[in-house]
């Protein structure tokens, strides 16, 4: 049953798990239309905060969710040893980063790509957990992939 547009909506509030079944509904409309949609489970802790709007009839006609994410910025000296060495370097700071990023709870780490770097992304892309996000700007590091073997108290 389509809700009928409106406006505004008569109320915005916040998430409750009876909310759950109609928001997996709204997600699965999408995943039709395109099987790399991502869907914000607001059950899940890195999603912190999920608002959903009803219309008069107290039907849900949408919803938004603040997934908490970090965001990795890179620098290494262009001069450093070999190219070899560089990636090396690369590898470990990724790691280092990762690791952290896992331990406090983050499950992906977005690394900015401009069009200079493009093709060190390409090689980027090779590490276990690193996939393209539906060809956007930047990356996702998926580090509950690349880290599932490790305890988060072992921090």
């Amino acid at each position: 049953m389509a809700a009928e547009p409106e406006r505004f909506p008569t109320r915005i509030r916040p998430y409750r798990k009876t909310d759950r079944p109609r928001l997996l509904e709204l997600a699965e409309e999408y995943r039709a239309m395109d099987p790399e949609f991502h869907f914000a489970d607001p059950d899940k802790p890195e999603n912190f905060v999920t608002f959903v709007a009803e219309n008069e009839a107290g039907e849900i006609i949408g919803a938004v969710t603040g997934q908490a994410a970090v965001e990795a910025f890179m620098v290494i000296d262009r001069s450093y040893g070999t190219p070899q060495d560089r990636w090396a370097l690369v590898e470990s700071l990724i790691d280092f980063g990762g690791v952290d990023a896992y331990m406090r709870g983050f499950p992906i780490v977005y690394i900015g790509v401009c069009d200079y770097i493009k093709g060190f992304a390409r090689r980027l892309l090779t590490m276990t957990g690193m996939t393209d996000d539906n060809n956007r700007a930047h990356l996702r590091f998926k580090v509950r992939q690349r880290y599932a073997d490790i305890k988060r108290s072992e921090a």
